[in-house]
């Protein structure tokens, strides 16, 4: 433990909350910082820092890490777990290398932070990042001296197997030679007119009895996907659909949160759009499967999507409904810029009680009225 000569001066520790960790690089987004300069933390054990510090957020902080400030994050990141750990933090904080300055950040979602670390991406001189080298397994890298057999040289098959295909070549427009026009197919008429009458696709030929001709009709697009897809199977052809990012869609979804602060997935759909209808769709099965009625006990946050809002006060009138806080912010930092004001909306967001709530809302009008 620090000396009481050490311990003259008191540590400025910086305390993160209410964030998130990511990787690559490893950051600690969206926090809380509260800045403590009157305490004397080398007066205290594990128990009462960790006490102290639940206090300070009004919450658990079962997982502490800590960091210098002259350190990047995933290079200084160290995890205080038990009484050694806060120790060694206390005597980091008064050396002479730090300045009696630290970061404490808490992981609220028991994330995978050390190993984060580990593989962190490395940085260059340049400024440049790229991943660290991993492969150091020597036995499964190939051996020179490991004799395999080849074709010949002079042997290069062909690997593009729709050559000739009569199909491909008229989709293409490609002709036989290039003299010659391209053929087109002899088609039927009705009648007598000059209307031609294309086939029909019969989804009901065995796969590969599947031939697609120009202009077969199809009923729905899968109809045609199936098809074609058949016929390249049956005569070993590359496939691949390209990706159509102008019909791009709607991710809907459902999330929860148990006992142990943990969020799990419950439901998820894909839907053309969001809107009311989709939302009353998804709202409808989900209520129905988790068996909640009309609401009773059931708390939904969410964004501040119109649609949603209207489908929570028809469906489920009796359930809390609440926004989402980033939502919120996201809005709220539009006008009000600045660390400032960061700092203020989430002291106003954490607040456990309403006179606590106004206050900090109060003291933010004082600011910009």
């Amino acid at each position: 433990m620090a000396s009481d000569s050490k311990l003259r001066k008191y540590l400025t520790v910086y305390v993160h909350y209410n964030g998130l960790f990511a990787p690559k690089p490893l950051v600690y987004l969206n926090s809380v910082v509260v800045s403590i300069t009157d305490v004397d933390f080398g007066g205290m054990d594990l128990k009462d820092f960790k006490l102290f510090i639940e206090k300070l957020i009004e919450g658990s902080c079962d997982n502490v890490y800590y960091c210098t400030r002259n350190e990047p994050l995933a290079e200084g990141i160290r995890r205080i777990g038990n009484d050694a750990d806060y120790y060694e933090f206390i005597e980091t904080g008064y050396s002479d290398e730090v300045g009696l300055t630290m970061n404490v950040y808490i992981d609220h979602e028991n994330e995978h932070v050390l190993d984060w670390a580990d593989m962190e991406v490395v940085k260059d001189d340049e400024g440049n990042y790229s991943e660290p080298d991993v492969d150091d397994d020597k036995e499964s890298q190939l051996s020179d001296d490991i004799p395999y057999e080849h074709e010949a040289d002079g042997y290069i098959p062909s690997l593009d197997k729709t050559v000739g295909d009569e199909f491909l070549r008229r989709v293409l427009g490609i002709s036989k030679d290039k003299n010659d026009e391209l053929e087109t197919d002899e088609v039927e008429t009705n009648n007598g007119d000059d209307k031609p009458a294309y086939p029909v696709h019969n989804e009901n030929h065995k796969w590969d009895k599947m031939v697609p001709i120009l202009g077969m009709r199809f009923s729905n697009p899968m109809e045609l996907k199936n098809c074609l897809t058949n016929y390249a199977v049956k005569n070993g052809y590359n496939l691949y659909y390209e990706k159509n990012d102008s019909h791009r869609g709607q991710l809907l979804a459902a999330m929860g949160r148990d006992e142990n602060n943990h969020i799990f997935p419950i439901a998820w759909a894909v839907v053309a759009v969001e809107n009311k209808e989709t939302w009353k769709w998804f709202l409808d099965l989900l209520l129905d499967d988790i068996e909640m009625g009309i609401g009773h006990g059931l708390t939904l946050i969410s964004d501040q999507h119109t649609g949603l809002v209207e489908v929570v006060k028809e469906r489920v009138p009796a359930a809390e409904h609440r926004q989402c806080a980033r939502h919120i912010y996201a809005n709220f930092k539009k006008r009000f810029k600045g660390e400032q004001y960061r700092k203020l909306f989430w002291a106003a967001d954490a607040s456990t009680t309403q006179p606590k709530f106004e206050a900090e809302m109060n003291y933010i009008k004082t600011i910009d009225p």
